[in-house]
């Protein structure tokens, strides 16, 4: 009765059930299995009566295990089952089998979407986190501790104090209210940025987002988790697009745009009396003329670092144009203001630079009523920096073609001795043509000056050996309008200017930069182009040796009437070389 009670047991368990005996050969291995009886579930399962191939039964019990348990994959059926057996004798089995194919299907989709999201977490190049709230125990990735310069095994024991080192003391206090917020039920996602202190002292700006997942019974947050990202270049890109967007790309100072925008946030009662200093730099222009744009740009530079020597570092200094500077000085009376600019003016004639003359104009206005516009104030303080631009550039620009002239006598000393040899035979000339002697005086200068645009042209070509190339040619050929250029900005050299424009055109028309022709030529600028030619003649050249002072006089003979003002020519020879 008893048996028979088992008996209905097995037939009619959900689970599959094998009664088995183990084959064993001479040396006790396991050769075969035969199922002495097994339930009808066990039969559906495997379809014949005795168990199959499992490689791993015979493992275990070869291992002389008692009890065995491994996971067996059907092929015919493709169907997972879990397989327990116990050894009741030392030939007898007693085998369960369960169908587990929808867990294990289950398990594989789980461990699928795992691998998954561990792909999409690497390829994203995130930092991984989670934290026990109640404990403070942390486990991260190893990107996590990668972004600061470390391997997860350098920071273990990891825990919420590791990120409290970490981050910086001012991010933390700004930081912790949205992390708190975080902790109360229903908020959801976080997300902040802060500065983590990299293994080798520098700071990691850092994307930290996270999220509560698991609440004690009573609401209390205790598990949450999240993702770090490395955003120290995005910052830093952040902070050069700000810094270009407001300052200078040449000095480093503000530009106009921050000019504005602080002049209306300054322009308030509390601030006054707000004064305004306005500098416009002198001889830009003929530093660009004269020695090429990048010793304007090095002149400009020079002013800023001038400028900013004098004032403090809360004051606003500004670029608000080519050669204009804006000073900003809220609380600062006109008697503040006028200090500032003798220190400027006094540092700014201390300043001694090759190429440059350092030399600025300024002026100032002050608002003191908050009725006053500060459009007015800075129109005001242009007028006074425009007074003093005129008072002062007649003097700075004669002492600027100085400056060039010596600039080219210590490039070339043989223009030097050119140049004046030229202006010395320009006078002899004059008086021997009976110019008055204010005209005599200026023909001189013209020819001392008549190449003082060759301050642009390169030394490789000045003091070439051989023949010139076309292209260098073409750049000699400039220095006359070079030299008009730098010239006519100075008034009391303009009618000069025209001269030395003009000493490279040929009585026949054949000369350049216009091919004037006769007498539309300046006559000066005529005096010039024979002296010129006749010391150039007389003098040695790196491509050639000088002629005799009668070969030359032929040469000035031969070119009368072609080159040469034949009038000219022939008081030339006659009246001051044969003299």
């Amino acid at each position: 009765m008893k048996d028979n009670f088992y008996n209905l047991i097995l037939q009619e368990a959900p689970i599959g059930f094998a009664c088995v005996e183990i084959k064993l050969d001479d040396n006790g291995y396991p050769t075969d299995f035969v199922c002495i009886e097994t339930n009808p579930v066990f039969e559906g399962m495997f379809q014949y009566m005795n168990p199959p191939d499992w490689p791993e039964l015979n493992v275990q019990l070869v291992q002389g295990q008692p009890t065995m348990e491994f996971l067996h994959q059907d092929s015919a059926s493709d169907r997972y089952y879990k397989i327990n057996a116990k050894r009741v004798e030392k030939t007898m089995l007693h085998v369960w089998a369960t169908d587990v194919t929808d867990e294990q299907v289950r398990l594989v989709e789980l461990e699928k979407l795992d691998k998954a999201y561990r792909n999409v977490i690497e390829g994203s190049n995130l930092g991984t986190w989670e934290l026990n709230i109640q404990t403070g125990e942390e486990t991260v990735n190893e990107r996590w501790a990668e972004m600061i310069g470390y391997t997860v095994e350098e920071l273990s024991p990891i825990s919420i104090q590791t990120w409290l080192d970490k981050i910086h003391p001012e991010d933390k206090i700004r930081i912790q209210p949205a992390i708190d917020q975080a902790y109360v039920k229903g908020y959801g996602h976080y997300s902040v940025e802060f500065r983590f202190r990299h293994k080798d002292g520098s700071w990691v700006w850092i994307n930290g987002r996270g999220k509560v997942n698991t609440w004690t019974p009573d609401d209390k947050p205790l598990i949450t988790s999240g993702t770090h990202m490395d955003i120290t270049a995005i910052k830093q890109a952040q902070e050069e697009m700000t810094y270009l967007s407001y300052h200078d790309q040449l000095t480093g100072l503000y530009n106009r745009r921050f000019y504005e925008t602080e002049l209306k946030r300054l322009d308030a009662e509390r601030n006054l009396p707000i004064s305004l200093i306005m500098a416009d730099v002198n001889g830009l222009k003929l530093t660009n003329d004269a020695f090429g744009h990048q010793e304007g740009d090095r002149l400009l530079v020079s002013i800023s670092k001038i400028i900013q020597s004098c004032c403090r570092s809360d004051e606003i200094v500004a670029r608000i144009g080519g050669d204009e500077f804006v000073i900003l000085l809220p609380k600062t009376t006109a008697h503040e203001a006028q200090k500032l600019i003798d220190r400027i003016d006094k540092t700014a004639g201390k300043t001694k630079k090759k190429n440059q003359i350092v030399s600025l104009a300024l002026g100032y206005a002050v608002k003191t009523s908050v009725s006053e516009k500060m459009e007015d104030v800075f129109m005001n303080a242009e007028d006074d920096m425009y007074r003093h631009k005129i008072a002062e550039s007649a003097s700075m620009r004669s002492k600027a073609i100085d400056l060039i002239m010596n600039s080219l006598f210590e490039k070339s000393p043989r223009e030097m001795l050119h140049s004046k040899r030229v202006g010395e035979l320009c006078e002899l000339i004059a008086t021997k043509m009976y110019f008055p002697m204010e005209e005599i005086r200026q023909i001189g200068i013209a020819g001392l000056v008549h190449d003082i645009g060759k301050i642009g042209i390169s030394n490789l070509i000045l003091d070439k050996a051989g023949s010139l190339t076309d292209e260098e040619y073409a750049e000699i050929k400039k220095h006359s309008e070079m030299g008009y250029r730098i010239l006519s900005s100075v008034a009391e050299f303009s009618e000069i200017a025209q001269y030395v424009f003009n000493h490279q055109e040929r009585w026949d028309g054949k000369g350049y930069p216009h091919a004037l022709q006769g007498e539309d030529i300046p006559v000066q600028a005529r005096i010039i182009a024979i002296a010129d030619a006749f010391d150039a003649m007389t003098s040695n050249r790196t491509y050639r040796t000088k002629f005799s002072e009668l070969d030359a006089i032929a040469e000035i003979q031969q070119g009368a009437g072609k080159q040469f003002d034949p009038s000219i020519a022939k008081i030339f020879i006659e009246k001051v070389i044969k003299k």
